[in-house]
């Protein structure tokens, strides 16, 4: 009887173990039926194959690079499709897709104003309107005689109907995302603001100011207010406060006093009320506590509300940021059309106060 062979002298071991070549077992058979042979194979590092041959592990070659963010086919959805800066039409040139029109979105300040002179049909570009930021959709141009550059600009959040010449586009695109360096911050006017609201070191000066500005010259507190103001002013201070209000009129101010104190004059609950306020804006509150239990109107000094309106408009000027109508002319369904086309076409851009001598021509 032959003695058996042993398994590892068999000519399936004596096949080379690396490199693994895929579809080695099938190739016999492939040559056989065909009488062809296979392609090369595809050699895989062992290092990157397992057991059976597969592929794993991380993918050979160079790592794909990040995608263009300055431009895109279609809107991101994820990121707010209403947030790019500009939308501009593009054609294909080839086959049924050639009446089809598509759009390119921009989302890089850069990119967006490297735009072409020409407004095309169809364009977006993302524009504030009195501190509303939304996107001019160029409707139409508007020819007159012999000018061709002004086209018609929609608004789409707040409706805002414009004629606008192309010059007078471009350079209004670039203010707006090409701010001054010499215009303020908005919280450095804040805080110039608040410097010059600040209220006065001491509290019976700002109370007095606000009686004399509402024309109250006397009135229930005002002897309970004097000793109040006595007992405070002596060094050193007394250890029993004037006896307390008596009447219910103060309840107003009692809603935050503990262990059921109650106060000696009005002055006192107005300390009491306007504790860590810096500035009169921050006294609005106590107004009304003050006019309830008064029974008047009360109001702040003329010279602090002229100070208050100059800085609302101020502020008001810097959120809506650039005037829109400096560039264009809004169009009225009622008003003279050719006229006011004729007005856009020949408006120049205006140009900046710290540079007078712009020139208001786009760089390609």
């Amino acid at each position: 009887m032959a003695k058996p062979r042993h398994p590892a002298s068999s000519s399936f071991f004596a096949l080379e173990a690396e490199p693994v070549q895929q579809g080695l077992f099938a190739a016999s058979s492939y040559e056989a039926k065909t009488k062809t042979k296979l392609p090369k194979p595809i050699v895989v590092d062992k290092r990157q194959v397992d057991m059976f041959g597969s592929p794993v592990g991380p993918p050979v070659g160079p790592p794909i690079g990040p995608l263009d963010d300055d431009e895109d086919d279609e809107p991101r959805e994820n990121d707010g499709s209403q947030k790019f800066i500009r939308r501009t039409p593009v054609q294909k040139r080839r086959g049924k897709a050639k009446r089809e029109r598509k759009w390119r979105y921009v989302y890089d300040v850069d990119a967006a104003l490297r735009g072409k002179e020409r407004a095309l049909i169809g364009e977006k570009i993302r524009l504030p309107y009195k501190g509303v930021f939304g996107h001019y959709e160029v409707l139409r141009r508007l020819p007159l005689g012999n000018l061709d550059n002004t086209v018609a600009v929609l608004h789409d959040e707040t409706g805002h109907l414009m004629a606008i010449n192309e010059a007078c586009l471009r350079q209004l695109t670039r203010d707006v995302y090409t701010p001054d360096p010499n215009k303020p911050e908005v919280d450095d006017v804040r805080y110039a603001h608040m410097r010059e609201d600040a209220l006065p070191r001491s509290r019976v000066a700002a109370y007095n100011a606000i009686l004399d500005a509402s024309g109250i010259e006397d009135h229930d507190f005002a002897r309970a207010d004097d000793a109040y103001a006595a007992w405070k002013a002596k060094k050193p201070k007394p250890k029993k406060p004037p006896p307390p209000w008596k009447g219910g009129q103060l309840d107003v101010f009692e809603g935050d006093l503990k262990n059921k104190k109650h106060f000696t004059s009005l002055l006192e609950a107005f300390e009491h009320a306007t504790r860590g306020a810096k500035t009169w804006r921050d006294l609005e509150p106590v107004l009304a506590q003050l006019g309830s239990v008064l029974g008047e109107d009360m109001r702040f000094p003329n010279d602090v509300l002229d100070k208050q309106r100059e800085h609302e408009l101020e502020l008001r000027d810097l959120g809506e940021g650039i005037d829109v109508e400096q560039y264009g002319v809004t169009l009225e369904q009622s008003g003279d059309l050719e006229g006011d086309i004729f007005m856009a076409a020949t408006m120049p851009p205006p140009a900046p106060e710290s540079d007078p001598e712009f020139d208001p021509e786009f760089e390609e």
